[in-house]
């Protein structure tokens, strides 16, 4: 049977499933799921046989009403995945799912290895340039007028007058 290509708007409620249940109980999968549901999972890296490592990534699916389909996280949702620890898993977590939960009511279209939501950039506020301004030059310092008288010694003295 053919996967459905139709685009899907994210709903903004996160379940978690395998360890990260564990983990985080309140957002077990669990009760009736609706379209546009995600579900979080972490993998960890292949490594020989016997090498443990807790380096891995996150992965995400969302739920097209029959299925899950795989999310892609890296790209286009503009959130980092990869963790290289154990404890860089757990402190990941949070912002992970925080960043997924911001993308309600966007929507994820098919597209090469999964859905994939674009990144939404920002618009910066467009301000007019600055008004040329002239430089300002320096006012020239009047000179004293004046002579000099010398007096006895090194001593000099300068007498102003008009």
């Amino acid at each position: 049977m053919k996967q459905s290509k139709e685009p899907l708007v994210l709903s903004g409620r996160l379940f978690v499933d395998k360890l990260l249940a564990y983990e985080h109980p309140g957002l077990a999968l669990a009760g009736p799921l609706r379209k546009g549901d995600l579900k979080v999972l972490c993998v960890a890296e292949r490594t020989p046989k016997g090498v443990r490592t807790y380096a891995g990534f996150y992965t995400a699916y969302v739920f097209d009403g029959g299925k899950w389909r795989k999310l892609a996280l890296r790209e286009y949702a503009a959130l980092k995945s990869a963790y290289k620890s154990d404890a860089e898993r757990k402190r990941l977590f949070p912002e992970l799912r925080d960043g997924l939960r911001r993308l309600k009511g966007r929507t994820a279209e098919a597209g090469d290895g999964g859905y994939w939501v674009q990144a939404q950039v920002q618009p910066q506020p467009v301000t007019p340039p600055p008004a040329r301004v002239e430089p300002v030059r320096p006012q020239p310092q009047p000179q004293p007028r004046g002579r000099r008288r010398e007096k006895k010694g090194d001593d000099r003295q300068m007498l102003l007058f008009e």
